[in-house]
């Protein structure tokens, strides 16, 4: 996305999450006017896609504003949206009111070649070459990314402009004849119906997007496989369940259409973005543990706002008699406890967060009793250093603690946490004093008898700060 600073994109990406969210509403109110039918059916998914999309891609956009996976679900969070209404929207003016409102045949247009901008090529196709990191898995996958935009922009002007009555499979009302479309017959005509073919190799760039993130999945190590494996899976069984309910469709032409949409519906719109969702907050995708941390704190802390102001100004004041009216000294009391228990709630809810979005974490209190404990075992010297490490890591939440030893002429990382890390590299003894030790928060001497012996060092997470305890444990 360039170099556009922070503030901007999240506000745009805000704004098209905040623009599919409506357009699935809109969609929802539609579908609940026209009822139950194989068109209301087939719309679902696309309500679905279009608000799970929105959230997912607003989060990734804020956070990875240069990763095109987060613009592509807020496009599709869009045009999905855009897409629901349309075909609601046509349906309701041509069916419940008769054609009396207007617009309804731009809708059914719309409604007709919307479907190639996102399948079989298109954004999905792009969303799963690009997923997670943004980047295909190598540069050979870039033809392919390539095709993809080539078949769905083909697939699209074929819709768009296709001769005769709109392609918008069974609906109950009277399909129209395409208003922008060329006559019948005509060398025009020939040349987009030869366009429309363009699904036939677009549904295999479908199916070999879908084995990139199988691909990531069987190169990748550590958390970052932890983190593909759950849209590996989803993408692998989705797009195998959308290829075989479209040749079904081939063979069997009465095959209701609603049946593909919900596939596609189900396995895109709803399995994919669980499966980054689990991604996100089980295995900190995108390194975004800090903005569900601080959205579940201020969440919280305006709820304990909202209830203490409502349940002593609004309702103890309606149970004495105010009337309805603002009564001054409740206020006041509710503004007094708020205050009060302003701070123990934010700490409360903090150490809440943090353990749901970082897993169980021992006190800094309970590492000094565990430390204590271990190294009055007895334990092999390699073993020492490592399990310092660990408990603190674990005690202060860093996202790496290191020990380090002073040698004569160098110091060496000893130890570090996780394991599977790599190794800072050393660094030269200079008079006695503590030099910069890789690229810490924290850096702590170790001295004995005013000896410098080694250092204690962490690295925090972005955006997370070390609190007065956690310094007092180094």
């Amino acid at each position: 996305m360039g170099d556009i600073r922070r503030p901007s994109t999240t506000l745009l990406g805000v704004a098209c999450a905040a623009l599919a969210v409506a357009m699935a509403m809109a969609a929802a109110a539609l579908v609940a006017a026209n009822g139950l039918n194989a068109t209301t059916v087939s719309d679902v998914p696309l309500i679905v896609v279009s608000a799970s999309y929105a959230l997912l891609g607003a989060l990734v956009a804020s956070r990875q504003p240069r990763n095109i996976t987060g613009w592509l679900f807020l496009f599709v969070a869009v045009f999905t949206g855009m897409g629901g209404v349309a075909s609601e929207y046509a349906l309701y003016a041509r069916a419940a009111r008769h054609g009396a409102l207007p617009g309804a045949v731009w809708a059914i247009w719309f409604t007709s070649w919307s479907q190639y901008v996102l399948f079989p090529t298109g954004a999905i196709a792009l969303l799963m070459l690009y997923l997670p990191d943004g980047r295909v898995p190598s540069p050979r996958w870039r033809p392919l990314a390539g095709a993809a935009l080539v078949f769905g922009a083909l697939g699209v002007i074929s819709g768009m402009f296709a001769p005769g009555p709109l392609q918008v499979g069974n609906v109950p009302y009277a399909i129209p004849n395409n208003p922008i479309g060329p006559a019948s017959g005509g060398p025009i005509a020939l040349v987009l119906s030869a366009l429309a073919l363009a699904w036939v190799p677009g549904y295999f760039v479908f199916v070999a997007a879908a084995a990139a993130p199988v691909v990531r999945l069987r190169r990748s190590r550590g958390d970052v496989r932890q983190q593909l494996k759950w849209i590996a899976y989803a993408v692998a069984v989705s797009g195998i369940g959308v290829v075989l309910t479209s040749v079904a469709s081939i063979f069997d032409p009465r095959l209701p259409t609603w049946i593909s949409g919900l596939v596609l519906g189900v396995g895109f719109g709803v399995a994919l973005p669980i499966a980054t969702g689990v991604a996100v907050f089980k295995y900190r995708l995108y390194d975004i543990d800090i903005v569900i941390s601080r959205t579940l704190v201020y969440g919280a802390l305006a709820v304990f706002i909202t209830a203490v102001y409502v349940g002593i100004a609004v309702g103890i004041g309606t149970l004495v008699g105010g009337g309805g009216k603002p009564n001054l000294a409740l206020s006041i009391v509710a503004t007094a406890i708020v205050a009060v228990g302003f701070q123990p709630v934010r700490e409360r809810v903090q150490r809440i967060a943090n353990r749901l979005v970082y897993g169980k974490r021992a006190t800094p209190y309970e590492v000094l009793a565990q430390f204590s404990e271990r190294v009055a075992e007895s334990y092999a010297t390699d073993d020492v250093m490592p399990r310092m490490a660990r408990v603190l890591a674990e005690g202060t939440g860093a996202q790496r603690a290191d020990v380090w030893l002073r040698g004569e002429a160098m110091w060496r990382n000893a130890a570090v946490w996780p394991l599977d890390a790599l190794t800072a590299a050393p660094a030269p003894v200079v008079d006695g004093t503590l030099p910069a030790l890789g690229a810490s928060n924290r850096l702590v001497e170790v001295r004995h008898q005013g000896a410098l012996l080694g250092a204690l060092s962490i690295t925090k997470r972005p955006g997370e700060a070390l609190t007065p305890v956690e310094d007092n444990l180094l």
